[in-house]
Formats: structure tokens, sequence, C-alpha cells
């Protein structure tokens, strides 16, 4: 029995793969198993994986593509180890992943859910930035707090690991769900009083590369969002008494830009899922967007009376720089005037009448 568990969902990123099983052969901690679920790709995914022969590495085939969550849940039952990992087959791992991870959570027992700093690369693996992972993930927010949830998921799934107790208490990841199955999964554990902690080191790598599936269908996040919060946050809201951030919650959901131009049977099915009926509720959250539009409004405003203001401003700079520009054309003609007064001087001087007048004048000085 190993202590590392990772699981592996890998669907049509064979390209990728090496890079990812490269990553955690390269660990500096050897006590860890690599479970990979090739989900019936159509590329050279299953001929990759048959390359490798470390006995630490198990692969497995779907014969349908099942999704990411039903391949997580099927490799969780395969795995012996305590600590459960998960890496895409498209990411990476630093060196001291599971080495740092490991020595954290068997310093903090209570803690039950570590994530770490994140990192962005690109298709071919060097730095990018393209996504803005490192200003959105690394932060040392307390996941703790349930205000910290609302709208919004600060933790990568690929950068944490995550105590075997934790899925044996709730459940796998949700096999209805194709996008936001990490937000699922992480307020579900958050409902049932697990703790969260992020070590503040870039330990994961995440690979954009244009076909990843987060924020592909923005609609479908927002419908997926919808179904979580109906059946595990905001009862979980209602529990501890948070009715402001249950308001929030649903605030989100009327104000949403992706719902825009969608068909209203659409809409009506994801704010069915959000709103119960009580009119108490939906006040509170019309309350919050009216407040938020109002703030809008407020900052508007100033927003307004800062640009009137540089407008202002612009044209006082705009008439001094007219007068400047006059002024200097005087100055420029007077400079103009003064060299032919004393280029006239010149010839004047170098006249014989002129030097014959200053001789008569000296002629006639004191003696």
């Amino acid at each position: 029995m190993t202590t590392v568990s990772i699981l592996m969902p890998a669907h049509n990123h064979a390209r990728f793969l090496p890079e990812s099983i490269g990553s955690v052969l390269a660990q500096t901690d050897p006590d860890w198993e690599l479970l990979i679920m090739d989900d019936n790709s159509s590329d050279s995914t299953w001929e990759v994986l048959s390359d490798y022969q470390d006995p630490r590495i198990q692969v497995f085939h779907s014969d349908q593509n099942r999704g990411t969550a039903a391949s997580i849940n099927d490799l969780y039952r395969r795995s012996t180890g305590q600590l459960i990992a998960h890496l895409d087959a498209d990411d990476r791992y630093r060196p001291e992943f599971i080495e740092r991870q490991r020595a954290f959570l068997a310093d903090n027992p209570d803690i039950e859910i570590s994530g770490t700093y994140t990192c962005e690369i690109d298709a071919e693996g060097g730095s990018a930035d393209q996504w803005n992972l490192s200003a959105w993930f690394n932060h040392q927010l307390d996941l703790n707090d349930p205000a910290n949830w609302v709208w919004q998921n600060r933790l990568a799934h690929g950068s944490c690991m995550v105590r075997r107790r934790v899925y044996d208490d709730i459940g796998g990841c949700a096999e209805d769900l194709w996008i936001a199955v990490d937000w699922d999964l992480w307020v579900r554990a958050l409902a049932a009083g697990h703790r969260f902690h992020v070590l503040p080191e870039a330990l994961f790598e995440w690979r954009i590369h244009g076909d990843n599936m987060t924020n592909s269908r923005p609609a479908e996040t927002v419908r997926n969002w919808s179904v979580t919060s109906r059946r595990t946050f905001h009862p979980y809201l209602d529990r501890i008494d948070r009715g402001d951030l249950k308001a929030q919650n649903i605030a989100g959901f009327l104000t949403h830009q992706a719902l825009a131009d969608q068909p209203t049977e659409y809409v009506i099915s994801i704010l069915a899922n959000v709103l119960t009926g009580d009119p108490v509720e939906l006040a509170e959250a019309v309350a919050q967007v009216a407040g938020e539009i109002n703030g809008l409004r407020d900052t508007y405003a100033r927003s307004r009376t800062s640009i009137e203001e540089a407008e202002r401003l612009t044209a006082e700079l705009s008439q001094a720089r007219l007068e400047r520009d006059a002024l200097g054309d005087r100055l420029h003609a007077a400079e103009v005037d003064r060299r032919a007064v004393q280029a006239q001087l010149r010839r004047i001087q170098s006249t014989r009448l002129y030097r014959a007048a200053r001789r008569v004048r000296h002629g006639f000085g004191p003696r």
C-alpha cells in the first residue's frame, strides 16, 4: 500500500501525457501510485500509456467517454493511498509537490484538503500568463470561510492533496456535472466541516492550450453552479444562518452575463434551481442586485466627475499650449528682427563713412 494515490483522467491529450507522467516520475518523494484512465480517447493516448512499465503506474481503458468525474471516481475505487491527488493529463507537478504536501499534512492533522499556489504554462510547456492564474489562485485566503466560495473557486483541483476520509465522508465527484466538478466537491467538503489550507508555494503547473474545458462553456458552467447551489451551498448557508451570502450568490445568477443570450427556458431552469419561491429570499437577492447597481451608479457618477475635471484640465492645458505657441511665435519673430538689426548694424559698421565718423567723434573727445 502506498501513501499517495494520484488519479489521472485522460481524454485526447496524448501529446501532453509524457510531460504529465514525467512530472510524477520526477517527484523527490517516491512513495506514490499513479492510476490513469483512458476515457475512450480517439488519439494515441492508449499507445502512449502502454509504453510505461513502472510498477507504480496502472493504466485502464474505458469503452465509452464517461467524463472526468466518472473517471476520477473509478480510479478512486481502485486506489490504495490515504492521500489522494488529482492531476489532469495535460498538467504537471513541480518535483517537490508530493514531498511538500505530505510533510505539511503530517504536521497538520486537522487540515484535510491541502492546495498549493499555481503557475500557468503554455502548450509547449513554457511560462505563460494568458488566464492570469497566479493572480486568481495565489492568495492566502481563508477557504474555511464560506464568503470566499460565493461565485469563486480559488482552489485549483490539480494543486490539491486530500485525505481519503474526505471522499469516504462526502462521496466522489458528481457525475451529473461536466463543468465545475471541483467547485461542487469543495463546497460539499466545506459544508461537511472539512478544513482547507493552501501552501504559498507554486508546486502545480496548469497548462493552457486552447482545448481546456474550464471557461469553454460559460452558460453550462452557470447551470452546474446552480445545481450545486441548490443541493449543497444554499442549504449549508441556511444552516449556518448566512442569508447575506445566499443573497449574494442568488444575485450572481440574476445578473450573470453568460445568460444574457440564452433561451428563456434555459434561464428559467437555472433560476428554478436557486430560487425557492420564498418572497423574502427573492427580495434580499433583488436588494443585493439593487445595491450593486447603486454602487455602479455612484462609481459612474464619480467617474463622470473625474472625466469632466480631466476634460476641463485638458481644455486649460490646450489653451495654455496655444498661448505658449503664440508667445513662442512672437519670441521667434523678435529674434528674427534682432538678428536682422544686428546684421544691418554690422553692415553699417563696415562702411568707410561709419569709420570716418568714429574718427571724427574721437577727434572731438576730451583731451
